[in-house]
């Protein structure tokens, strides 16, 4: 009975099990993109959908719940139907009915005491799968401690926008970037260049506020009417989140016109993973396997910060797997939708290197 009763209850266990590994798949998603999170200011979106999960999770967990119990009840009803008619049929056929009452007793007793089986059994099938799939997330690593920006703020109609001075940042006590001093100023494209290791990817977290041991200062100007809360991070080692396509050349929006998307789609040549529409509403990054490269990704966060368009954006090595043909296309991108923004862009190629005002070449130092 209870084996019956599992096979009935399974497609119950699936739904409860794949609304505990959409969690955990969840939480491993947004640590995995806590950068992009961070910058966006995005915990407020972040929150609405986990709670949908855990909605989710707990109707599912209801339901399963209900139906265990409904099959604990049935078994209690269908023994005690079956106590009753052996007690019937034990004293109808049997004249000495007094004396195997012992018997009868033990077997009363017994079945009462095994009824509990069956809902232990379909408990320890739900317990050992649920001890699995946190098993298997605990098999990734901490995330590092997130930090918040702890800019020094200056009032000044002369000074830059934002001012770096003397900044300098170590790892291990091992030095990664010494005595920068950078003055940015409203509208600036300024290219920070130098080789793998100079610091370039440092620098640029430090400006995002997602790095705060430093020594030296990171100064803003409130009167250059920027918010620091606007500063924009892309780089080539961000991960996208386990959602649609569209979700993730829109983040962290929750909508945009479907038109403008295409456009940006057939802009940045990512015609080869998105045929139509059903693909990009549908499909998500692992849906495309080894066919999705690191420079698809990156017209993606190419296309998500066009669509975001923030007064300060930050691209780290954000051409490192593009093309010679996607780089020009990248410094037109420059020009015609982040005119009025500041952007620094990290890169250690000196292709299109023209369309900064400034270059801080960072093996100089």
């Amino acid at each position: 009975m209870s084996c019956l009763l599992s096979k009935e209850n399974k497609k119950g266990i699936k739904e409860v099990l794949k609304s505990s590994s959409k969690i955990n798949a969840y939480t491993i998603d947004y640590y995995k993109n806590i950068d992009t999170i961070i910058t966006n200011k995005s915990f407020g979106l972040e929150n609405s959908i986990y709670d949908k999960l855990l909605d989710d999770e707990k109707a599912s967990y209801y339901n399963l719940q209900k139906k265990i119990d409904n099959s604990h009840l049935l078994q209690q009803v269908i023994l005690t139907v079956i106590t009753l008619m052996l007690l019937i049929i034990e004293a109808y056929f049997k004249r000495n009915f007094v004396a195997d009452i012992s018997f009868l007793l033990i077997l009363i007793y017994s079945a009462f005491n095994l009824s509990s089986f069956g809902k232990a059994f379909l408990s320890l099938l739900e317990y050992k799968d649920r001890i699995k799939v946190a098993l298997e997330m605990l098999e990734y690593g901490k995330t590092d401690k997130t930090s918040l920006r702890n800019f020094k703020e200056i009032s000044d109609d002369k000074a830059p926008c934002i001012q770096l001075v003397n900044l300098s940042f170590s790892y291990n006590n091992k030095p990664v970037i010494k005595n920068i001093n950078i003055s940015i100023n409203n509208k600036d494209k300024i290219a920070i260049i130098g080789k793998n290791g100079s610091g370039k990817s440092t620098l640029l977290k430090l400006i995002a506020g997602l790095l705060t041991d430093y020594q030296g200062e990171i100064i803003w100007n409130k009167k250059s009417n920027l918010d620091f809360n606007e500063i924009r991070y892309y780089s080539q080692s961000a991960n996208l989140f386990d959602r649609s396509i569209y979700e993730n050349m829109i983040y962290p929006k929750e909508s945009y016109p479907i038109e403008e998307v295409k456009k940006l789609v057939k802009k940045l040549n990512l015609n080869s993973l998105v045929t139509n529409e059903e693909d990009l509403l549908n499909k998500t990054p692992g849906d495309f396997g080894a066919k999705f490269s690191g420079g698809e990704k990156q017209k993606i966060l190419i296309a998500r910060a066009i669509v975001n368009k923030a007064p300060i954006v930050l691209f780290d090595e954000i051409t490192a797997s593009l093309d010679k043909q996607t780089d020009t296309l990248f410094t037109k991108i420059l020009n015609e939708y982040f005119e009025d923004s500041i952007v620094i862009c990290a890169t250690h190629k000196k292709v299109g290197i023209e369309a900064f005002n400034k270059v801080y070449d960072l093996d100089a130092k």
